[in-house]
């Protein structure tokens, strides 16, 4: 019988899994070229939302690391579920494990996709 830990952590590991396939979905649209410009779903800095432009470079200039992420965080949710059903401690561990690389998913791709949507200095 499964504790209550362990079905937290099943739970999480699906919410995992959905946001490494939205990461994926989002990575794809940036290459594509198909993420609107004024669209919810798209990595949106200051910098990125100044043109067009600057959302299509920020974008495609991080998805190769929101592809990368996602696959770390689908790998690590499906740990957590195969853990679930034989330790609650193992499966919370990396679950949270599995947040850390999320958080720091985010932190790269924002700088990624905010550094390549900045406009060049000028040379006078």
């Amino acid at each position: 019988m499964l504790s209550d830990l362990s079905v937290a952590a099943m739970v999480g590991a699906v919410a995992l899994l959905v946001i490494a396939g939205v990461m994926t979905w989002v990575a794809r649209g940036a290459d594509d070229g198909r993420l609107p410009f004024g669209g919810r779903v798209s990595i949106r800095t200051a910098t990125t939302r100044r043109s067009p432009e600057g959302l299509l470079v920020g974008n495609r200039a991080a998805a190769p690391f929101l592809r990368r992420y996602a696959v770390i965080l689908a790998v690590l949710a499906a740990l957590v579920l195969l853990l679930s059903f034989v330790s609650d401690i193992a499966a919370l561990a990396v679950h949270l494990l599995a947040v850390v690389a999320l958080v720091l998913a985010v932190m790269v791709c924002l700088k990624k996709a905010d550094a390549a949507a900045a406009p060049a200095p000028t040379d006078a």
